[in-house]
Formats: structure tokens, C-alpha cells, sequence
């Protein structure tokens, strides 16, 4: 939950015009890291509530979705964490 917090906040700053860069010098991280969280912020609204009720897929992590990706089609993205 900390991690898609973080990314809606990063993602506004990039709205506003910061770069992955500038991020993240200000939070002590890579401009990679920075923005593979930054796409969290593309999650289905469903799928965003599960994870505050704690109700996710077990096998459904930040690490997993970073280095699995996932589509940003929110149909798609319903189907690919039904499998996890």
C-alpha cells in the first residue's frame, strides 16, 4: 500500500512537471526505481481497493508486478492478477 501512495504522489509531481531525476534525488532513490513505481498508479480502481482491504492476490507484490509489468488496459490487468 506505501508503494502505490507513493507512486500517485510521484506521479503528480511529474504532472507538475518534475523528471524521474529530480524525484529521485529528493527521495533518496534511482530515476528506475522512481519510475517503475510511478506506474502502480496505472492500477484498476478494483484492483487498488483489494489492495487496501488487504484483499490481493497473495502472489501480488510490488516486486511481482515490477518485474512481471502489466498491461495498463485495466481488462487485462483484471485477468492477469486472477492467475496469480
Amino acid at each position: 500500500m506505501q508503494n502505490i501512495v507513493k507512486a500517485r504522489r510521484w506521479l503528480a509531481m511529474v504532472i507538475a512537471g518534475k523528471t524521474f531525476t529530480e524525484i529521485a534525488r529528493a527521495e533518496g532513490t534511482s530515476k528506475h526505481r522512481v519510475r517503475h513505481i510511478v506506474d502502480l498508479a496505472k492500477l484498476a480502481p478494483e484492483l487498488l481497493d483489494a489492495i487496501a482491504k488487504g484483499e490481493q492476490p497473495a502472489g501480488m507484490t510490488t516486486d511481482t508486478l515490477i518485474k512481471t509489468g502489466f498491461s495498463a488496459v485495466w481488462s487485462e490487468q483484471r485477468e492477469q492478477f486472477m492467475a496469480l
